[in-house]
């Protein structure tokens, strides 16, 4: 490096303010200062907004031009806080200025950023900066939690997943199932439940847990093909699936039933219990359909499985409704 390169860059970026405040030395001091905290804040990752105190934009960084989807010369003198939104698409701008005013600093847990083409949810840190007890500035930091929420929905998606079929467990169903109690009982509508339980299939299992695993897979994808898009089949656990039906009645649920029972009838869903020896696979099958103001609603789980006990006592590879098609009476408790 020369020597007059060297004393450029000593005059571009003076480490320390001169002794006097005034002059050419000391301007070339903040202008220096001025750009290099330019770069430092445009090299950070989250988006960073600086705002005169009406907040009139006089910089953003990269980051910031990514999230609102322009650039910082076609926005500078505009007010970025227009830019900061509700989730219903309302302006922030006059409520982050009150509190400023107040606070002088307040986080938003989440916000969004309007860019032309969607509304983006941001976490945002808003501070009022001041140089002798005068506002001069304020500064937003943005983070973009896309990223965040797509991870988070993902592992909910996971959690509420069986992983052995891609069916829905047995916690997605329990807080679906009070959402549906719920509001049968609000509307007075129809609520419905379809146990399903695999015949024999322990004799499989205990024979090759690889067959009895493949048996379930296979199983649980010929119910679903043969189920509405709408619908979401539950494994509970081992041979076990439930289907949760809102708005539909007795005569619908069991059409439904029956086209989860026919559908068992392929020859990939066979197994092997001795050599040579192949056995169809069927399933009992339990239904149960009450509307909201039936006192019986709050056990309705009970009097599906009761069904589906039912179906199994009367040979498998069958439909029972309970208690309509009951043939005698089994206690609840």
């Amino acid at each position: 490096m020369g020597r007059k390169e060297r004393k450029k860059r000593a005059n571009s970026f003076p480490p320390n303010p001169p002794e006097r405040r005034l002059g050419m030395t000391y301007l070339r001091y903040l202008e220096g200062q001025h750009e290099l905290c330019n770069r430092i804040l445009g090299t950070i990752h989250d988006a960073v907004f600086i705002m005169h105190p009406d907040g009139c934009l006089t910089f953003m960084n990269k980051s910031a031009e990514a999230l609102i989807g322009r650039s910082s010369s076609s926005l500078t003198g505009t007010n970025a806080l227009t830019y900061f939104r509700t989730a219903e698409n309302e302006q922030l701008t006059a409520d982050i200025l009150e509190r400023l005013r107040i606070l002088h600093e307040i986080q938003l847990d989440l916000a969004f950023i309007r860019n032309p083409s969607q509304l983006i949810p941001i976490e945002a840190h808003v501070a009022m900066l001041f140089v002798n007890g005068e506002p001069v500035r304020i500064m937003a930091t943005c983070r973009d939690l896309r990223r965040d929420i797509a991870h988070r929905q993902e592992l909910e998606r996971q959690a509420k997943t069986d992983q052995l079929t891609g069916c829905r467990n047995r916690w997605w169903f329990d807080e679906q199932y009070q959402r549906a109690f719920d509001w049968a009982k609000h509307t007075g509508g129809w609520l419905s439940l379809v146990f399903v339980d695999l015949d024999h299939f322990k004799r499989f299992n205990d024979e090759d847990y690889t067959l009895g695993d493949n048996l379930i897979k296979a199983a649980a994808q010929a119910m679903q093909e043969v189920l509405r898009p709408a619908d979401e089949l539950t494994r509970l656990g081992g041979d076990e699936f439930v289907l949760l039906l809102t708005g539909i009645g007795t005569t619908d649920a069991l059409q439904i039933a029956e086209r989860l029972r026919t559908c068992f009838d392929r020859p990939r869903l066979t197994g092997t219990i001795r050599p040579k020896e192949l056995a169809l696979l069927t399933a009992s099958i339990g239904v149960t359909s009450l509307k909201g103001d039936d006192p019986r609603l709050p056990e309705i789980k009970k009097l599906a499985q009761k069904a589906k006990r039912l179906a199994k006592k009367r040979g498998r590879n069958c439909i029972c409704v309970f208690p309509e098609d009951e043939e005698e009476r089994i206690p609840l408790h």
